[in-house]
């Protein structure tokens, strides 16, 4: 038999696999719970390709994972781990597949390399996984002008009253596999609204 395999010259798609510098370190249970709520506000369309990625962006204490499709923002704050100044655009593929396999009794450590003045390489490491990627290239929207900062008007209502009303709706709701928040996981007792 033969067969022809189409693939990529490797010039195309250049991956350093050494010169690494390391950017940060990781508590694996506490990222893999922040990514959980971040990753599905992610979008999915290719239309604004920045916003099909997780925002990592660090002041050199603590680490914000934003996440918007337009629509919606999810932010966490990650303070477990030690993190240098700095953001990167993270593909929410690459983080989604590195989520399925990660230990929870590890370090994850994040590297960056830089291949040419205008282009970086990532690398993604816990334990004998490794993943190598490009940042997504472009500026990710300042959400923190759309965050607000005052308020006019206060509702004060019981929480388990509030849940209960979102979960009798969110059966109603669209959505895709994973691009909805699970309300069910969530209680009266860790349940909050702003």
């Amino acid at each position: 038999h033969q067969y022809t395999l189409q693939g990529f010259l490797p010039l195309e798609f250049p991956l350093p696999l050494s010169g690494f510098a390391l950017w940060g370190e990781f508590d694996t249970e506490e990222l893999t719970h922040k990514l959980k709520f971040d990753l599905p506000a992610s979008d999915k369309r290719e239309t604004r390709p920045i916003l099909t990625g997780i925002f990592f962006r660090s002041d050199g204490s603590t680490l914000d994972l934003v996440a918007a499709d337009g629509y919606r923002l999810h932010k966490e704050v990650c303070v477990k781990g030690t993190f240098h100044p700095g953001e990167y655009v993270i593909p929410a593929t690459v983080l989604q597949d590195v989520l399925k396999i990660l230990p929870n009794d590890k370090t994850l450590t994040l590297s960056h390399a830089e291949n040419t003045p205008d282009t970086v390489s990532l690398r993604l490491e816990c334990g004998p996984l490794s993943a190598v990627c490009h940042p997504i290239e472009g500026k990710f929207p300042d959400y923190e002008l759309i965050i607000p900062r005052s308020r006019s008007a206060t509702v004060t209502c019981q929480a388990s009253d509030l849940l209960a009303g979102f979960q009798a709706v969110s059966a109603l709701a669209y959505s895709n596999g994973d691009d909805a928040v699970k309300l069910h996981t969530f209680t009266p007792e860790n349940f909050t609204l702003f």
